[in-house]
């Protein structure tokens, strides 16, 4: 990237929201030419594994959001997404604020009717309390859970970076609240202009643009003296992967011998775990209540003495709405991998069949992944299976039951992002 030459500019830094622009990064004609780079700041190419599903080599964010990650300020999900798209909250941006400019710790005090001492975010919110960066609304409520706004962003910028009145925009639009910032810019750069026909102050900000005008903000303050430019490398996902951008829900299995984890947009809750111990293998049996509607998973977890296991799981839904939950497995330190398909092999079946026919086919097939120490490991992959529950009463007061098979397809996708395997 060319440095920019000329001695007086305005910078303008087009901090990205994603269907409009708010804060504008403007150049003289000349260093337009050259682009936006802050002439202090210096820039590095850095080839990296990726990290996560969602940000790949041409997302707009990318390098703002992989620095600040790897800087600690930033994390991403357990199912290894960033979710960019996801608004940010205000507790979220709470913490991320409390790392990046490493706010001292200060003791807890009921301030806030949302935030007790025990919650996540309690030490957080008192550093950026302490610090004028986030003061909750007239009634005493942080918002903690709340989507956080362009205007408590601009005015958290204002108050953490200590930038100065300018008196270059009208904020008759804005609220009361932040009344004492009005006119006050980030001054990336020399100068900084707000365009108001774009800025829209109860818009909410999504976490790839917090992450972008974040990033901004600590290069100009000096906190970053490198910015750098990323090659994601070592990443692959099956044809029908979908990183979901919805907030979902994600429960770790108490299962350690190997990282399970359910997921579903759906609340999930555990109700209940069993063991049995056979002959030669053990079961726990997890059940959890998933969404409002009385569906629940059952996952059984087969253990062998040789390390080997199987996973079960079983979703009964008595609603007429549709539930989905993702049965989620980490491997860590893979190599490479490969699916081998049963279904590359014939089926052949009796032709005379006395109960009738079975319509079901193979299971999806064996997925193999070498580990970075030459260790190679098999995962045998069944099928999802829909199905009905049929009843049939007798005269006796007897019952009988079956199952009709409604549907049967292939539920595997996988990533390997990184040295991690996710299926």
């Amino acid at each position: 990237m060319k440095k920019i030459q000329t001695l007086l500019f305005v910078l303008l830094v087009m901090v990205a929201f994603p269907d409009s622009y708010s804060i504008v990064l403007a150049t003289t004609d000349s260093a337009a030419k050259e682009g936006t780079q802050l002439q202090h700041v210096k820039s590095v190419d850095i080839t990296t594994d990726a990290k996560f599903t969602d940000i790949s080599n041409d997302y707009w964010a990318k390098n703002e959001i992989m620095q600040l990650v790897d800087m600690g300020i930033m994390t991403g999900y357990r199912d290894m997404q960033f979710r960019p798209d996801l608004s940010m909250t205000v507790g979220e941006a709470a913490q991320i604020f409390t790392d990046a400019l490493k706010l001292q710790e200060v003791a807890y005090e009921p301030v806030f009717k949302d935030v007790k001492s025990d919650s996540n975010y309690q030490a957080a919110v008192m550093a950026t309390y302490k610090a004028a960066i986030f003061t909750g609304d007239k009634n005493g409520v942080f918002g903690v859970d709340n989507p956080l706004t362009r205007e408590q962003l601009t005015s958290a910028l204002v108050h953490a970076f200590n930038l100065k009145n300018n008196e270059m925009i009208d904020w008759s639009n804005i609220s009361p609240i932040a009344k004492e910032t009005a006119g006050t810019v980030p001054q990336l750069g020399i100068r900084t202009i707000v365009q108001n026909s774009l800025f829209k102050s109860e818009t909410t900000v999504d976490r790839a643009t917090f992450a972008v005008i974040l990033h901004r903000m600590l290069a100009e303050a000096g906190t970053i003296e490198t910015t750098k430019n990323y090659e994601l490398t070592n990443f692959e996902l099956s044809t029908n992967f979908i990183s979901l951008q919805s907030d979902v829900n994600l429960v770790k299995v108490s299962f350690d011998e190997h990282p399970i984890y359910l997921r579903s947009a759906e609340t999930i809750l555990f109700t209940n775990h069993t063991r049995i111990d056979n002959s030669f293998s053990r079961d726990n049996i997890y059940i959890y209540k998933v969404g409002e509607k009385g569906a629940t998973i059952e996952l059984t977890v087969r253990s062998f003495d040789n390390g080997d296991y199987f996973l079960f799981s079983k979703i009964d839904n008595p609603s007429r709405s549709a539930i989905t939950v993702d049965v989620i497995q980490k491997e860590d330190e893979v190599d490479s991998f490969n699916l081998y398909r049963y279904d590359r092999y014939t089926i052949k079946r009796s032709s005379q069949d006395v109960f009738g026919s079975d319509t079901t086919s193979y299971p999806t097939g064996l997925l193999r992944f070498v580990k970075q120490d030459g260790m190679v490991k098999d995962r045998m992959v069944g099928q999802s299976y829909l199905s009905k529950q049929l009843s049939l009463e007798y005269p006796n007061d007897g019952y009988s039951y079956m199952r009709q098979l409604l549907d049967e397809k292939v539920a595997l996708s996988y990533a390997q992002i990184g040295p991690t395997l996710l299926s």
